[in-house]
């Protein structure tokens, strides 16, 4: 089951730094750092939504080891075609019941959710390969950060729902 409480209490308190902040620098800091804690947080929820499903469907133990060697600590990132839909659903359920589920996810939030994560996998490529020089860089502010987390947050948990009630035949 995936929690939101520690990752709303991070971003909350960066946002209170950063609305504090009289210093621009800092105030990036702590921009920049509720991104990589909300990218984090994403990678691991994604992680834990292939371990519930591991949990409920396989018994067999070296299957359940391959899952959690080959699918989720192999996986890294959080673009949801290339590492969520690809290297983790489609290898944990195949593509026939990925369809099923990709059919019965909400389909406002799921769009949300795709969008939200291309955003953030394109800010988080921004912040983690530079770092904060002289001139000032465009970062969003922790509360654009916790609107993105909301979208992330309700895709994930309906995603997670769906893949929970598929039919195993």
């Amino acid at each position: 089951m995936i929690v939101k409480s520690n990752i709303l209490r991070n971003l909350r308190q960066l946002d209170k730094l950063y609305n504090a902040e009289r210093s621009p620098k800092k105030a990036q800091f702590y921009s920049k750092l509720a991104i990589l804690e909300l990218c984090g947080w994403t990678e691991e929820a994604m992680d834990i939504i292939i371990f519930d499903c591991c949990s409920k469907f396989i018994s067999d133990p070296l299957n359940i080891r391959y899952v959690n060697d080959n699918i989720i600590k192999k996986t890294w990132g959080f673009e949801y075609n290339t590492y969520f839909r690809d290297r983790m659903v489609m290898k944990m359920v195949g593509i026939i019941y990925l369809e099923k589920i990709e059919s019965r996810v909400n389909l406002s939030k799921f769009i949300k959710l795709k969008a939200a994560l291309s955003k953030l996998h394109l800010e988080r490529n921004a912040q983690a390969h530079t770092y904060l020089k002289g001139t000032t860089p465009t970062i969003s502010a922790p509360s654009l950060t916790m609107s993105t987390f909301m979208d992330v947050y309700e895709g994930l948990k309906d995603y997670s729902k769906c893949i929970m009630r598929i039919k195993v035949k």
